[in-house]
């Protein structure tokens, strides 16, 4: 197996503040790292499923087309982008797939994890492997569906992933290889350019669009209210949080974002008008598939189109939104894209994938 690049290479309201920053929308943590002796995370570690906690799933998503018997759970935030991004891609595919809902004051739902963010994708039943981060993930499960040969532990050691400390103290996953994708040696009509277009906006998805979301959505406190009473339906918060911890994530949360969203449009250097840099990558975005292609991927969906996609349902019920259709051209190629997702429109994929890893088993 080759890659396409030739490489096979304490107290609760502080509790809440910090998860808030990592997760429900707050995307725009700095990146540059220090020289600090990385870390590197053993994702596939034997036992890890003996340090899974004994949870009941908050939602079960079933597919009558899904064969792959993954047993594939995700710990999440409902709204986080990148956790939207998973979800995009696990549905349009059609896998059958379990979500736990992460309580952001507590986390004790991901305690038996070293890697403190979401999403966090185990899969696997009887030797079960952790992956982290979302584009990760994607490309994880894209490859192990290209390689009905290989096995869970093979795939996954083509992702190594390192903790490093931040300029800001904090832990970053390092992920060189998380846009790339294995290849298999027999697949020799390989097309470059399609797969480079791909990595370039995925990877625009995580680095660009994204830190769009958090300074529109909280742009002003009214705003930030709705957002985050938004969040708290969707989410379900009325039955995750006690009350006063819903509450406080709703009211206090929604006035701390509003003024985070400001600092954070001056680190992305984003216009004073916020709509206009929201409208100025959705028009790139256009603009790169061009007038004469439905998705990035052409007649069908890529793994761009799929995170972009994502991005933007993870603040569908917002102002933001609204306005971010009836502003630029995007509403087509999203509804297209929703219909896709909807659909199960790769499942004859995902269907010819495993059955030819369930033949090869026999």
């Amino acid at each position: 197996m080759i890659f396409t690049r030739r490489l096979f290479g304490n107290n609760s309201i502080s509790k809440w503040f910090a998860a808030g920053v990592s997760g429900y929308l707050l995307t725009g943590a700095a990146v540059s790292l220090q020289q600090t002796p990385a870390k590197q995370l053993n994702f596939w570690t034997r036992g890890v499923e003996q340090k899974l906690p004994a949870l009941q799933a908050t939602r079960k998503i079933s597919s009558e087309t899904d064969c792959s018997n993954l047993n594939l759970r995700l710990y999440q935030y409902q709204n986080c982008p990148f956790c939207c991004k998973v979800r995009s891609y696990l549905d349009y595919y059609g896998y059958s797939y379990e979500l736990v809902e992460v309580n952001p004051i507590t986390r004790k739902e991901i305690k038996f994890s070293e890697y403190k963010k979401v999403p966090i994708l185990v899969c696997g039943k009887d030797d079960p492997v952790q992956i982290n981060d979302s584009s990760v993930i994607i490309s994880f499960l894209q490859s192990y569906m290209l390689n009905p040969d290989a096995d869970l532990h093979t795939i996954l050691s083509a992702y190594p992933s390192s903790l490093i400390k931040g300029d800001d103290k904090k832990m970053q996953l390092v992920s060189p290889n998380k846009y790339f994708l294995m290849i298999p040696d027999k697949q020799k009509h390989v097309n470059e350019e399609i797969l480079d277009e791909e990595r370039k906006w995925r990877s625009w998805v995580d680095d660009c669009f994204v830190h769009v979301i958090s300074p529109n959505i909280y742009r002003t406190m009214k705003e930030s209210l709705k957002a985050f009473q938004w969040f708290s339906e969707v989410s379900d918060w009325r039955n995750t949080f006690h009350t006063w911890e819903r509450l406080t994530a709703v009211y206090l949360g929604a006035t701390v974002m509003f003024f985070v969203g400001k600092q954070l449009r001056k680190r992305h250097k984003l216009k004073s008008d916020v709509r206009e840099s929201l409208y100025d990558c959705c028009n790139e975005w256009l603009k790169a598939i061009g007038p004469d292609r439905k998705f990035m991927g052409g007649d069908r969906p890529n793994l761009a189109d799929l995170a972009m996609y994502g991005a933007m349902v993870s603040f569908e019920g917002c102002h933001a939104f609204k306005e971010m259709m009836e502003n630029t051209k995007i509403k087509d190629w999203y509804y297209r894209l929703k219909s896709q997702v909807d659909n199960h429109a790769g499942s004859a994929e995902l269907v010819n994938s495993f059955s030819k890893r369930n033949s090869n088993a026999k």
